[in-house]
């Protein structure tokens, strides 16, 4: 069994954990000023907790299935096979076998910094959710 990353960790690394909680603050916060000051429609007081709630199912699922994959993942080896950067934000993307099946995995990060240690044709070590082979994640980016 792997330990799971600080929440903190995921949050500054992982691209939709972090727009997941800005998108469930920013319409939280929207709601309770529309509730204090009732400057909005009735639709949009209805509309914006309910997109602030469906920011934080996002967020949760997130959350669980990254711990998930860190506490009950089973350690392979992958291969990198593309690292792209793109407005101060990056992707990995790796392939890998499990059980005699191909796979390709990706994580989007906030730091591109944490992209520039991986290159295409690196092997690399994953978890791999053995019940859901196709959800995996690099072993290392969180620590």
């Amino acid at each position: 069994m792997n330990t799971p990353p600080s929440a903190s960790k995921i949050f500054s690394l992982d691209y939709w954990t972090f727009l997941f909680a800005v998108v469930m603050i920013v319409f939280s916060l929207m709601a309770l000023f529309d509730l204090i000051f009732a400057t909005a429609a009735n639709g949009l007081t209805i509309l914006l907790p309910g997109l602030a709630l469906l920011a934080a199912a996002g967020l949760a699922w997130r959350l669980t299935s990254l711990v998930r994959l860190y506490r009950g993942g089973q350690l392979i080896t992958g291969v990198i096979e593309e690292v792209m950067l793109f407005r101060g934000r990056g992707r990995i993307a790796w392939k890998y076998s499990f059980n005699g099946r191909a796979y390709t995995g990706s994580v989007d990060l906030s730091l591109k910094s944490q992209v520039a240690f991986y290159q295409p044709g690196q092997a690399v070590d994953l978890l791999v959710d053995p019940l859901a082979p196709r959800r995996s994640i690099l072993a290392e980016i969180f620590k």
